[in-house]
């Protein structure tokens, strides 16, 4: 049986969407990261010099840590804050709050940077020797069990919708992604659900105060919850 506590957390991405490719600075984003993340993002730096007339999404850095659990990369139109379980016994809701950490810093520095969208991704694990045969049982009625799916490999499934993110002005994209398979750091077999929270394209533009931003994420972080229980009751 699939259960919403049963499920662990093993990857958090939080997005800003950039208006204006051009009020990035290379230079100046490493040095305040560098400056005030130094030790998170400890390992190996990319700062690539592309020519203005490569893909704006091209991630001109990557900072990364010594154990692979943290990443933050940037291109001239978003700033991903990444960050990867290596370790499934310790869990710990504030690992959200430290991603969103980077991006506030980010919109503290430089408050003429205009936020067009907000995006939110995080997958949970259940590890699970029968996956595909876990979630047939959990989401399908027995008639489909019995013919179309009594021999699943792998199975998975996807519900958008689209509604007003509670205690919040922002309409949001919402996707829940249930499937079978394999993550490989840690090398675990079981069911995957991706959550994916993302505003509306053209929504509120240009209206990303750093305020709004923060309670984006906060609302988010009870939203994933709310919808893991929802799922996996």
């Amino acid at each position: 049986m699939l259960r919403a506590q049963d499920f662990r957390l093993i990857s958090a991405q939080v997005v800003l969407f950039l208006s204006d490719p051009k009020a990035f600075s290379q230079p100046q984003f490493l040095a305040t990261m560098l400056g005030h993340f130094a030790g998170r993002y400890d390992g190996p730096v990319q700062a690539l010099p592309f020519q203005d007339d490569v893909a704006a999404e091209i991630p001109r850095v990557i900072l990364q840590s010594q154990d692979g659990q943290w990443k933050l990369q940037a291109s001239l139109n978003r700033i991903d804050s990444f960050w990867f379980s290596n370790d499934l016994s310790t869990q710990n809701i504030d690992i959200i709050t430290d991603c969103v950490e980077v991006l506030r810093k980010y919109m503290e520095t430089f408050p003429h940077i205009q936020i067009t969208r907000l995006g939110f991704v995080v997958r949970h694990l259940n590890e699970t020797e029968n996956p595909a045969g876990e979630l047939i049982d959990h989401f399908c009625n027995p008639k489909v069990k019995a013919t179309l799916f009594n021999a699943s490999e792998s199975f998975e499934i996807l519900n958008h919708e689209k509604y007003k993110l509670r205690n919040t002005p922002f309409t949001i994209n919402s996707l829940v992604r249930c499937q079978s398979g394999m993550i490989s750091n840690p090398s675990k077999k079981g069911t995957i659900v991706e959550q994916d929270i993302n505003t509306i394209e053209g929504d509120m533009q240009n209206q990303f105060a750093l305020e709004n931003v923060l309670m984006f994420y906060e609302e988010c972080k009870h939203e994933i919850e709310y919808l893991l229980q929802k799922y996996f009751s």
